[in-house]
């Protein structure tokens, strides 16, 4: 694979990779757009990425700097060379080799595959070309490196999904097809601004209704920011937002203006923050009661009676759904009440890693977690046989909000579930519901507390497989105003807090039940009454590992002493090794020197009955 560049990025909030490559498109300032102008069947705006220069593998135009653009007729490339790709387009369109059509004037579209970004972009420019869209061969954008021509190329370039550039493609085979590329601010004369990074949304994409049940329960702030990227001065700015509940019916309604915003001015522009705690701030969003359904929250812009230039951004929206099924700070599909995982990515360089959801409210006792709901994908091969490893964590360091000097600790992690997922079908891309279970295979809900955080979790090692995430929720302004974690992840057992950035939301869902509804096995044997604790009524023993992945030694400590029981068996479910180990003041050391490199699970049994379950990666 040619095209696939190398990274290596110092700010965590961008160290995403999928296939080693850096997705960006929906951090890029809302007034870079890509966007269909004729005719009418592809108008609208497009997720994309772009080659900008700042990254130093690229002499592309900087669509940073408003006005900086390119507006042009699409026309597909042609090498000459002969055939069909893996996927089934033309190699020929695939812009390896010079190109043998005329492209003067025009934006090139190109297929990815099997040569450098850069140099079919440069093979574009050489034929005339004014602009470059490459295709990509799957349904995500990512980050294009330059390779050995990126610094030859001098025309704006951009990466388009699949099914956006094929609908570029077929529109173009029957006539004129024009697209906008670039930075629009300072373009039009009336053009106001609305962005998904600077909105206040509801705190999570799928709300428990058992968590809802009153206006003290579930409320959220509203809020967002205006912008004028306009010409013209903005002297009569309205803002209004409206939430509709499942009838439809609208349940909140407020606007707030006129105010005014200034115009355009070199690199600067104008804007208006109606957030939380300021002047003319909205108020807080609540009901007495919630009816289970989706609701939609949307914040809409005018200035005065004045026709916006560009108005396909005027009005933005994020919804919600209540229900009694799942948690997620992902959107949730309200037919099927399944999450929303439309790109998949995982940590730079790191074999294992782990995506985690975090969860807590001060009324979670009222709920059971039954399963996690999750997405994977591997471009490479089949998941068929893939395992995936499910965790559970109270996370008990201490700390307020994530200005707290303790919140970036990872001190106190108390695993309260390890288990795994093997594949037996090639499901990529989909939605895997797996139960909590015990050691025999017996359901086993995770009873809940009110107030303490717990990180729900999958975890790979697998260089090659990548989770599920909702790029298209943004909690930007949500974090900042509430200051709470939403993603947290873990690459080669290095803890991140903040993840990916929270424009990045893991698409894993907690599957919860009432407590009142769950049926515990009983054990008639035993006369004695058991309150619930933990994971059913197994003996769960809090176990920490290090390091993982290992070398040669693996570190066990554990809250017990004595004599224990250890097997360790490879991802087939082989037993590799079994025998005894001593924790003295719950320390034991295991040798795994022998082992062949590979994930291992362990399991460790007390004479007591408490038992550890955990994976270990040897490299």
């Amino acid at each position: 694979m040619f095209d696939v560049p190398n990274f290596n990025l110092n700010h965590m909030k961008r160290i995403l990779l999928l296939l080693t490559i850096l997705s960006t498109s929906l951090w890029a300032s809302a007034q870079i757009i890509v966007s269909g102008v004729s005719p009418a069947t592809i108008e609208g705006n497009y997720d994309f990425t772009w080659a900008d220069p700042g990254g130093g593998d690229w002499a592309c135009p900087d669509f940073n700097t408003p006005g900086v653009f390119v507006e042009a007729e699409v026309m597909l490339v042609d090498d000459g060379s002969m055939g069909t790709n893996p996927q089934g387009n033309p190699i020929s369109a695939e812009g390896c080799l010079p190109l043998v059509n005329d492209l003067t004037g025009k934006i090139a579209l190109v297929y990815r595959n099997t040569c450098e970004f850069g140099m079919k972009a440069l093979n574009a420019q050489n034929a005339g070309a004014v602009g470059v869209i490459i295709i990509n061969r799957d349904p995500e954008v990512l980050e294009m490196g330059g390779g050995a021509e990126g610094l030859n190329v001098t025309i704006p370039t951009v990466m388009l999904q699949l099914s956006d550039g094929q609908a570029l493609i077929n529109e173009a085979a029957n006539g004129p097809t024009v697209v906008f590329m670039g930075n629009r601010a300072g373009i039009y004369d009336n053009d106001l601004n609305l962005r998904a990074s600077r909105m206040l949304i509801a705190k999570n994409g799928g709300v428990p209704s058992q968590l809802a049940q009153d206006d003290t329960e579930f409320n959220f702030d509203i809020g967002a920011s205006v912008f004028n990227l306009g010409q013209a001065n903005a002297d009569s700015v309205y803002l209004r937002a409206y939430i509709t509940d499942p009838s439809s019916s609208i349940v909140y309604d407020e606007l707030r203006g006129p105010f005014s915003l200034s115009a355009v001015v070199g690199n600067t522009i104008d804007s208006l923050n109606v957030l939380s705690g300021g002047i003319d701030s909205f108020p807080t969003f609540s009901l007495p009661t919630y009816d289970e359904g989706a609701y939609s929250l949307t914040y809409e812009t005018y200035n005065g009676a004045l026709e916006d230039d560009y108005d396909s951004d005027n009005e933005i929206s994020s919804d919600f759904l209540v229900n009694d099924e799942m948690f997620a700070y992902a959107a949730v599909d309200a037919a099927e009440v399944m999450p929303n995982a439309n790109q998949f990515f995982r940590a730079a360089n790191a074999i294992a890693f782990t995506s985690c959801v975090h969860f807590q409210d001060p009324n979670a006792s009222r709920l059971a977690a039954e399963g996690i709901t999750f997405a994977s994908s591997n471009n490479l091969v089949e998941l068929v046989d893939e395992l995936v490893g499910i965790e559970v964590y109270e996370w008990n360091d201490e700390f307020v909000d994530l200005v707290d000097p303790n919140a970036g600790a990872f001190s106190a992690l108390n695993p309260i579930y390890n288990g795994t997922y093997v594949y037996t079908e090639n499901l990529q891309d989909e939605n895997i519901y797996v139960e909590f279970t015990d050691g025999q295979g017996t359901i086993a809900p995770i009873y809940l507390q009110d107030d303490v955080r717990y990180l729900f979790c999958t975890q790979t090692f697998n260089e090659n497989l990548f989770f599920g995430f909702d790029t298209r929720t943004d909690y930007i302004q949500n974090q900042d105003n509430y200051l709470q974690p939403i993603t947290v992840i873990s690459a080669d057992g290095a803890w991140n807090q903040v993840a990916f950035g929270a424009d990045v939301t893991s698409a894993i869902a907690i599957n919860i039940i009432d407590t009142g509804d769950v049926v515990i096995p009983v054990d008639t044997t035993d006369t004695n009454d058991v309150e619930p604790d933990g994971i059913g009524n197994t003996n769960s023993l809090n176990t920490f590992v290090y390091p993982n992945p290992t070398r040669d030694i693996v570190n066990i400590n554990a809250d017990a002493s004595g004599i224990a029981e250890l097997t360790i068996s490879d991802i087939t479910g082989k037993t590799v090794r079994q025998g005894q180990i001593t924790l003295n003041n719950g320390k034991s050391t295991v040798n795994v020197s022998d082992l062949e490199n590979g994930l291992y699970i362990f399991n460790v049994r007390l004479e007591s009955g408490e038992t550890s379950k955990f994976n270990i990666i040897k490299q």
